[in-house]
C-alpha cells in the first residue's frame, strides 16, 4: 500500500473541495440521533468526529483502519474532540471487518479502494455491504488518478509523470470502477456524483516529488526530465499561470 501521511489528510480535509465532497457524503447516508456508522479506512479520525457529532452520545461510530499509527492517532483526536465514550477506533482488514452482519446503519468509506488490489477491493466492498443492516444506507468515495491534469510546458513528460504516479497505487482507477463493482456487490438505489478538484502547486509538489524521485530511480524518467518538470512548473506558478485537476467519483446507495 502507499505511503499516506496524516498531515496531508488533515490539510486536504480543509479544502473547501473536498469538505463539499465530505459533507454530500454526511447527507447522503441519512444519519440521525442513536444511529450507528462505519468507517472503512478511517485513518487519522478526520471523519469519525464529525460522524459521531451527527449520531451524538446515544448512538456509536466504529472507524476501522489497517494502519495502528492511524488507528492510535484516531483514538486520540477522538478524545480531545469529546467524542471517546460512543466512538472508538479498531485496528482491522477492510476485508475482513470485524462487525457482525447487518450490525451497522450506515457505512462511510473514503479514497481507501485505490489502496487496495481489485481484488481486495472487491472484497472490502462485499464486507461493506454485509455489515450494514438492509436499507441502510453506503457512501464510497474514491479517485481515479488517470483523470490528474497539469498545465505543462512538456505535454508528453506530464503523462510520463502521471503514469508514473499512478503506479504506485495498488487500484489507480478506482474511481471509474466504483459504480459497477458496487451494483455488482449488491448496493441498490445508487447514485454516482463525479466531482473536479483543482489541485495547488504546493498539493502537486507533495504528490507529485515521491513520484519523479521514484521514476529517476528506476530508469523510467531521465533525471534531466525531472528537474525540467520542476524547473517548468515553479515558473508556471511564479507567474501565475500553474493549473492542474483531478477527478473524484462517489458512489451512495442501499445494502439490500
Amino acid at each position: 500500500m502507499r505511503s499516506i501521511d496524516q498531515t496531508y489528510l488533515r490539510q486536504t480535509a480543509q479544502t473547501p473541495a473536498i469538505r463539499a465532497i465530505k459533507e454530500r457524503a454526511y447527507e447522503l447516508l441519512e444519519l440521525t440521533e442513536g444511529g450507528r456508522v462505519v468507517d472503512v479506512g478511517c485513518g487519522p479520525g478526520i471523519d469519525t468526529v464529525a460522524l459521531a457529532r451527527r449520531v451524538g452520545p446515544t448512538g456509536e461510530v466504529v472507524g476501522v483502519d489497517a494502519d495502528p499509527a492511524m488507528v492510535e492517532q484516531a483514538e486520540s483526536v477522538a478524545a480531545r474532540e469529546g467524542v471517546a465514550t460512543f466512538t472508538r477506533h479498531v485496528v482491522a482488514d477492510a476485508t475482513a471487518l470485524p462487525l457482525g452482519t447487518g450490525e451497522a446503519d450506515a457505512c462511510f468509506c473514503e479514497r481507501l479502494l485505490q489502496h487496495l488490489s481489485w481484488a481486495n477491493a472487491s472484497l472490502a466492498a462485499r464486507e461493506i455491504l454485509r455489515i450494514v443492516r438492509p436499507g441502510g444506507m453506503i457512501v464510497i468515495t474514491d479517485t481515479d488518478w488517470a483523470t490528474l491534469s497539469i498545465a505543462a510546458a512538456d505535454p508528453w513528460l506530464e503523462r510520463r509523470v502521471v503514469h508514473e504516479h499512478a503506479l504506485a497505487f495498488a487500484n489507480p482507477f478506482s474511481g471509474r470502477y466504483l459504480p459497477s463493482l458496487l451494483r455488482a456487490s449488491g448496493l441498490t438505489e445508487t447514485s454516482v456524483a463525479t466531482f473536479d478538484l483543482e489541485l495547488t502547486f504546493e498539493s502537486v509538489q507533495f504528490l507529485l516529488r515521491p513520484t519523479v524521485e521514484a521514476g529517476v530511480l528506476a530508469g523510467r524518467i531521465l533525471p534531466q526530465d525531472g528537474r525540467r518538470w520542476w524547473h517548468a512548473l515553479s515558473a508556471l506558478n511564479d507567474y501565475g499561470q500553474f493549473f492542474a485537476h483531478l477527478a473524484m467519483v462517489q458512489v451512495a446507495g442501499r445494502a439490500r
